[in-house]
């Protein structure tokens, strides 16, 4: 019942030692007993990480967008317009994952997480390694013949 799900919904709040749903986001968690400062220096230690990666993902996504450019030039077979446009659709993934790397730092840097952002980030999840599928499947069957 609903009194029983609002019950439990305190008790889980209260097991977690939080007051309200807005700290139930997805950043890096200090075990209990931690010191205090534990739980920011994970959201810092994520940032970290997260800014790493963006930067690792824009790279990839500029690199790969330079060699699409030089590689697609000549499209005179079925497999060079096939190999074309997997790339292109991997260099949107790369862009993609940049992306949802920027949404997990708007997430972790900030002292109180935006726990808001986390939707946009799920979504663009979904979106961009949605792209990836058909070329990972492409790339699949071509390497594993």
């Amino acid at each position: 019942t609903k009194h029983k799900h609002q019950k439990s919904w305190r008790h889980l709040m209260k097991k977690l030692n939080k007051t309200d749903s807005v700290g139930l986001d997805r950043r890096l968690r200090a075990a209990g007993g931690a010191p205090p400062n534990a739980a920011r220096s994970a959201s810092i230690t994520s940032c970290f990480f997260d800014t790493q990666a963006a930067i690792s993902f824009f790279a990839r996504f500029g690199i790969q967008v330079v060699q699409e450019m030089k590689s697609c030039v000549i499209l005179d077979t079925d497999s060079r317009r096939a190999n074309c446009a997997w790339g292109i659709m991997y260099a949107i993934q790369n862009m993609g994952w940049a992306v949802e790397y920027i949404l997990q730092i708007i997430n972790d840097c900030p002292a109180i997480g935006n726990t808001d952002v986390l939707c946009a980030e799920d979504i663009a999840d979904l979106v961009f390694t949605g792209s990836s599928f058909m070329p990972a499947g492409a790339w699949m069957a071509s390497s594993c013949t």
